[in-house]
């Protein structure tokens, strides 16, 4: 395949790994970001890089920044990545004149990102989310925080990641964190015991093309963060659960979201549906938000299959080797959705689910794609999330030797890394780099390039 396509957020693990996917099947890829040192301008596999306004500072020039480049080399996709995909979306009619696109429309992304307006689609789906009450209502009326099952967890209402979630065991604490948020600062959700389950699919004008299912058992960072460490599975529950929204949408290009299962079926949580405005059940940020403590893996101890997924992550492939994946029954409870490509991108190119070359297939006009049907399971590893996590639960552990010599025993060889390749190392030293700086510029109080909107998007 010939073509050439440019990347976005080129300092991503994610954007690396479209770019090596790309680049692998012959597409010619150019890089992009707002920042001069992005790990992927550093790939072997990169055809060339450019620069571009940061969206976040300034949306009109990342705009004519992005259409400049488009036209200087002759790109026939756009892979937007991470927020930059809903600047895209909003400004669909000055791109697609230009470039192949992949797409949903920009209120369709924002109403799946949103997690007040995920909760009312999420209900008219049938799709079950963990009990939710808005900060405005508990705010409004106080008592109705003696009334929820605990512990509570609080998250924005749109993204912020782990580092944004507080987790609260009482009612006075949910007050004083609603607080301190205030009416406009998101929702509590109730935290579940379940297994950490997420669901990736592609659309073609409502039509499903790919999918890939896979459990988080570890993460970064802890206990509210992405993914470190998966391994492939199959779940019925939270595969129909992603499928209905995106059914209903109709919709178009790649999403995913995030699911807690609990295996009994039970959980304390409401099973879809109403909350404190009689509207469907909502959590934060999911990746982790139930995980264990240090040192165990991303799923509540009680729950099934514990053994077998240490011993599937010790030989680096699931037991799944055929079509037979292990199979994670029960509630599943939406908690989050990525309606753009996310963080754990490498697990399902490493299992053959092929998602950026299958995106790009499809902006470039082509519908026949083919994609494997019983894919052989997988263990994957964000490498350098995995050294912050260990680095802080050493920091905190208080017997630092018993804590090195549990991880030493804990080795887990892994499929693929997300952001390390023997073949291309120089990404991962950049990454590295950057970072150091990125922790400097903090330091001192210096300022760095947005990565994000502040605010919400409308």
């Amino acid at each position: 395949m010939m073509g050439r396509a440019l990347v976005t957020s080129a300092r991503t693990r994610v954007a690396y790994n479209i770019c090596k996917s790309l680049a692998r099947r012959g597409v010619e890829v150019v890089v992009a970001d707002a920042r001069p040192h992005a790990m992927s301008f550093a790939s072997r596999h990169a055809a060339g890089t450019a620069r571009y306004t940061s969206p976040f500072e300034d949306e009109a020039a990342f705009v004519d920044d992005l259409l400049r480049i488009i036209d200087r080399e002759r790109i026939d996709v756009l892979v937007p990545v991470l927020e930059e995909t809903y600047m895209v979306a909003r400004h669909h009619a000055r791109f697609a004149p230009h470039v192949g696109l992949c797409l949903a429309g920009y209120h369709d992304m924002v109403r799946l990102h949103d997690k007040a307006s995920l909760r009312g689609l999420a209900a008219d789906c049938g799709v079950p989310m963990p009990q939710t009450v808005s900060l405005a209502a508990l705010l409004a009326s106080p008592g109705i925080a003696d009334g929820l099952a605990y512990p509570q967890l609080v998250k924005p209402r749109q993204g912020g990641g782990g580092w944004a979630v507080e987790e609260a065991a009482t009612p006075a604490r949910l007050l004083d964190i609603a607080r301190q948020r205030g009416a406009d600062g998101g929702l509590a959700q109730q935290k579940l015991a379940g297994h950490m389950v997420c669901v990736a699919m592609l659309y073609d004008a409502g039509r499903l093309v790919a999918s890939d299912t896979y459990r988080v058992l570890e993460t970064y960072p802890h206990p509210y963060g992405q993914g470190t460490l998966r391994d492939s599975v199959a779940c019925p529950g939270a595969e129909a659960g992603l499928r209905a929204l995106l059914d209903a949408l109709h919709w178009t290009g790649v999403c995913e979201a995030d699911f807690i299962v609990v295996p009994d079926g039970t959980g304390g949580a409401e099973g879809g549906a109403h909350g404190e405005d009689g509207r469907g059940k909502d959590a934060g940020r999911g990746l982790a938000d139930h995980v264990a403590q240090p040192g165990h893996s991303a799923r509540a101890d009680q729950t099934v299959e514990g053994g077998q997924a240490r011993q599937e992550a010790q030989t680096g492939q699931s037991s799944g080797a055929s079509a037979h994946l292990p199979r994670l029954d029960g509630a599943a409870y939406l908690i989050d959705v990525n309606p753009r490509f996310w963080g754990s991108l490498a697990h399902s190119v490493a299992r053959g689910v092929d998602f950026p070359h299958y995106y790009y297939r499809l902006a470039m006009g082509e519908r026949d794609v083919a994609v494997p049907q019983a894919p052989p399971g997988v263990v994957t590893r964000w490498l350098g999330g995995d050294i912050m996590r260990v680095g802080a639960q050493f920091i905190a552990a208080r017997d630092r030797l018993g804590y090195i010599s549990g991880a030493l025993r804990q080795r887990r060889r892994v499929a693929a890394y997300d952001d390390f390749d023997l073949a291309d190392p120089l990404p991962m030293l950049a990454w590295s780099a950057g970072q150091a700086v990125r922790a400097v510029r903090k330091a001192f109080g210096m300022t760095t390039t947005s990565e994000a909107l502040s605010g919400v998007w409308e």
